[in-house]
């Protein structure tokens, strides 16, 4: 398989899958036994070249050259040789340095280092919760 820009990030996904940056093209690609070769499944295309993967169960997150996130969610296709798996599009996020992904949760920090907020991925909701720069208030509860 032949890529028409340079690859900057793999990631592995899943059984027998890999995800790669073809430049801004972020593309997931399955193992064939039978013709021992990469197939490509799905692919998204991103406005900057995408130079980090991070994946959790079905979740996707890239980061890309102009300091930027995207959130995908994996949607496997119907099963056969002819179906094509879909990468779909949740949400973006700007000035991004670095992100913490888990099951329900991720967390964003600005470039100069402190938590701006986190994002709900099952609902997506982006609201603030606190000021996750000061210690959280412990209420403690008497016996």
């Amino acid at each position: 398989m032949t890529m028409s820009a340079p690859v900057f990030a793999i990631s592995i996904f899943k059984e027998m899958m890999l995800l790669i940056s073809n430049g801004p093209l972020l593309k997931l690609l399955a193992l064939d036994l039978e013709k021992k070769t990469l197939v490509e499944r799905a692919n998204y295309r991103e406005r900057w070249p995408i130079v980090q993967i991070s994946t959790h169960g079905n979740m996707i997150c890239t980061g890309s050259r102009r300091e930027s996130i995207c959130f995908y969610e994996y949607q496997p296709g119907v099963a056969g040789e002819r179906s094509f798996d879909k990468l779909k599009f949740l949400k973006s996020r700007q000035r991004i340095v670095d992100f913490q992904l888990n099951t329900t949760f991720t967390s964003t920090t600005t470039r100069a280092g402190i938590i701006d907020d986190l994002m709900d991925l099952v609902t997506l909701d982006t609201s603030r919760i606190g000021n996750l720069n000061e210690p959280p208030e412990f209420k403690t509860q008497r016996a």
